[in-house]
């Protein structure tokens, strides 16, 4: 039963989503990603020959975007809704988390590969983990920020607050992210189109060093 508080919360969103083309079309004129330096950097990490400078070309490619989008984004300091959502990483990157953070890496049940993760979404499968903590958030921030997922990295609001990210049970709202098809195209041709995927919770969750 969702509570009167939550009514109200869903009236304010369906204000939102009704002003929501305008709100986009004005966010659209302030961001334009450096394409130039995204294929320039993801093509030093395709060059790469070891998972470490593959990652670290990826990340330098996602850093590129993130300074155009940031600015313009509803994400803040302190704002943690994302880490209580499903979070896909594959294998070469969580290894390289691993030995970045000292955690130790667990083998999941869940490993998928990228035609079934692509199923799943397209299926409309419930994600496993809505609601459920990062292992790695501490206060309500990221204890491995510098080394944290892809994903986390190109994760942006482009509304003007985060009243859209704040989970409700059982409603399904759909937020406004900043368009990284392009970084996902290059990110997966270089991680590899055969490597296995899973929630960042079912690498570390259960192994993660307490402190770090």
């Amino acid at each position: 039963m969702i509570s009167s508080t939550d009514h109200e919360h869903m009236k304010r969103v369906r204000e939102r989503v009704s002003q929501m083309d305008a709100i986009i079309a004005s966010t659209a004129t302030n961001i334009k990603l450096p394409l130039h330096d995204i294929m320039r950097l993801g093509r030093q990490a395709k060059q790469s020959l070891s998972t470490a400078k593959r990652v670290f070309w990826l990340r330098k490619m996602s850093a590129a975007a993130e300074n155009v989008a940031s600015a313009n984004a509803a994400c803040r300091r302190g704002c943690s809704h994302c880490c209580h959502i499903d979070v896909m990483v594959s294998r070469p990157e969580a290894a390289q988390i691993a030995r970045e953070t000292g955690q130790q890496m667990m083998e999941p049940l869940a490993a998928q590969s990228l035609q079934e993760v692509a199923r799943t979404q397209a299926e409309g499968i419930q994600p496993r983990y809505t609601g459920e903590p990062c292992p790695f958030l501490e206060d309500g921030e990221c204890s491995i920020y510098d080394s944290r997922p892809l994903a986390c990295r190109v994760h942006f609001n482009m509304d003007v607050d985060d009243l859209l990210c704040r989970l409700i049970e059982g409603c399904n709202i759909s937020v406004p992210y900043l368009d990284v098809t392009l970084l996902r195209a290059i990110s997966l041709e270089v991680i590899g189109l055969n490597a296995e995927y899973a929630d960042i919770r079912d690498w570390f969750g259960a192994n993660r060093l307490p402190g770090s």
